[in-house]
């Protein structure tokens, strides 16, 4: 993933291209940029800050030097009091962190249970995992049932039935997306549950 300090070209709107370093690396990949000035074309011109720059080759995006790529994450966790729905078996859909570049490629993700989704009378929580097909990366991981007991992570954990058609690959531009469908109940009535998304990921150059 990116590094504060590491040296970096910054595509400017104009589609010109400048001289920048990393300042701030964000959880969802985006990097805040110091970009320098151009000797000739900005004299006089100081170092100007640009917030939340995506890693791509389009104008508004930054890459390394020579066309480099690095690996980035995607991180969100998600705990029961993130889980409103009040209607009985309803699914609800929650935005894993911000829409991934364009030409973002998934190399691999985890799903960290830490503690295990309970209370109502659900008799599972089946969550999906992708993007614009929401079944991509994980499908129908039971949060709650009894094979969710403990630390388990996908797909380390009964990897043949819940890794998905398309767990890596091409993701350009797409929302992640975590959809959670309970069976008997309501969301709203779970009264613990916490687990962690990671998806690893690079961007073409």
């Amino acid at each position: 993933m990116a590094v504060v300090g590491e040296d970096v070209i910054y595509t400017r709107d104009d589609g010109g291209e400048r001289a920048a370093t990393i300042v701030r690396v964000k959880d969802n990949g985006l990097v805040d940029l110091l970009v320098e000035p151009d000797a000739i074309v900005d004299v006089n011109r100081p170092s100007t800050t640009v917030r939340a720059v995506a890693f791509g080759t389009g104008t508004g995006t930054c890459r390394y030097p020579g066309n480099g790529v690095s690996l980035q994450k995607v991180t969100q966790q998600i705990t029961h009091a993130d889980l409103t729905e009040t209607t009985d078996a309803t699914a609800q859909a929650i935005n894993v962190g911000d829409p991934l570049p364009t030409d973002a490629v998934v190399l691999g993700h985890e799903v960290k249970l830490d503690t295990q989704f309970t209370g109502g009378s659900n008799s599972a929580v089946k969550m999906d995992l992708g993007g614009t097909n929401t079944v991509a990366l994980c499908d129908q991981f039971d949060v709650k049932g009894s094979t969710a007991s403990g630390k388990l992570y996908s797909p380390g954990y009964a990897h043949t039935t819940i890794h998905a058609s398309h767990a890596t690959g091409s993701y350009s531009g797409e929302q992640l997306v975590a959809t959670f469908t309970p069976t008997g109940d309501d969301l709203a009535a779970l009264t613990a549950g916490d687990l962690t998304i990671t998806v690893w990921y690079t961007v073409l150059a």
